[in-house]
């Protein structure tokens, strides 16, 4: 018993002395020894004072608005998350078939920082990338955004920002011995699009979804 009551005071004193050389001057900046000033941890506390995101500051000293008879606690807006548009999106659906050795370009024109969504699959694999060229800039100017010319794939999906004005979109090449069949499918706030095939350069006007 005499040991455990040692050990157990051993443990209390050991907790507050840790407690007091570093948990206080890390976390809370309170340094009645300064030995968190000599160790450095203060700077921690003050670091975490001055990197508390503004928008969870406003969140927590936000005012409940009432709705009916339920009360929704209005948080931050978080404008960066919403960018608005001063027309409606539009939705494109279209097949292409590529014979073996074929290759072809379809190219969304799209102004900076708007933003699609795709899905494009192939009957098998093909070579690709997605790439943008700038509207505005030397010629032969582009940016490519992800790519696969060596082993090929059948599918991509994402999303999509613009980061500048111009058309973006992709390069397919059919590299096997059969026929292709790609069909791509996507939305987003573009105005029209570019084709560009074996037979020749094609714009594509693109309605407004009603």
């Amino acid at each position: 018993m005499t040991k455990l009551a040692g050990a157990t005071v051993f443990a209390v004193v050991l907790a507050a002395v840790i407690l007091v050389v570093a948990v206080l001057p890390a976390e809370y900046g309170i340094d009645p020894l300064g030995t968190g000033r000599v160790l450095g941890l203060s700077k921690l506390a003050e670091e975490a004072g001055a990197a508390a995101p503004q928008d969870l500051k406003a969140l927590a000293e936000a005012k409940p608005t009432p709705i009916g008879n339920k009360q929704l606690a209005t948080p931050p807006v978080l404008v960066d998350w919403n960018r608005s548009s001063t027309s409606r999106y539009k939705v494109d659906s279209r097949k292409y078939e590529l014979p073996p050795g074929g290759k072809m370009e379809f190219k969304y024109q799209m102004k900076k920082g708007t933003n699609l969504v795709y899905s494009w699959e192939s009957t098998a694999k093909v070579k690709y990338e997605f790439h943008g060229e700038p509207n505005a800039g030397p010629e032969g100017t582009y940016q490519s955004y992800a790519i696969d010319d060596k082993e090929g794939t059948e599918r991509g999906y994402g999303s999509f920002t613009a980061p500048f004005s111009g058309i973006h979109g992709w390069y397919w090449e059919n590299f096997g011995t059969t026929p292709v069949t790609i069909q791509l499918v996507s939305a987003g706030f573009y105005s029209n699009a570019e084709e560009f095939l074996k037979s020749g350069h094609n714009t594509v006007q693109l309605e407004d979804v009603r």
